[in-house]
């Protein structure tokens, strides 16, 4: 899952020196992604959710498939972290459930529950782009 580091902003974040551990790059097809090492333990790499997109830099779990995103609602839970604006995306979709309602969700962790609901997005991840992400 993925838990912004900073504001986010209109342009891809300048490096920061705030890792434990040297960069680790990553090769995509022709494109290098830069990412920050924390002792091994965990990599924080930059995505662009969005249209335009809002460049959020999150922690990349290697041990889940989900994406979680606070969105600008999250108050106090997410503290200084960045969130994501879907009001400020012109790609953003509602996911609607059979009732019509918007389609929510809870995940109970070892560290905590997560609560939101669905939305599909474009993800931008170095060169790669992907349209209607969920």
């Amino acid at each position: 899952w993925g838990f912004p580091f900073s504001s986010a902003s209109s342009s891809p974040p300048a490096g920061e020196a705030r890792s434990a551990g040297p960069a680790s790059t990553v090769r995509f097809n022709d494109s290098i992604i830069e990412l920050e090492n924390f002792y091994n333990n965990e990599y924080v790499g930059v995505l662009g959710l969005g249209t335009p997109p809002q460049w959020l830099s999150v922690v990349l779990d290697t041990g889940s498939s989900d994406l979680w995103i606070p969105g600008r609602g999250c108050g106090s839970a997410c503290g200084a972290h960045a969130t994501f604006d879907y009001e400020q995306s012109s790609s953003y979709e509602e996911v609607t459930a059979a009732d019509g309602g918007q389609v929510t969700f809870e995940v109970d962790y070892g560290s905590g529950t997560v609560r939101g609901y669905a939305g599909l997005e474009t993800v931008r991840f170095g060169q790669l782009s992907l349209k209607g992400v969920t």
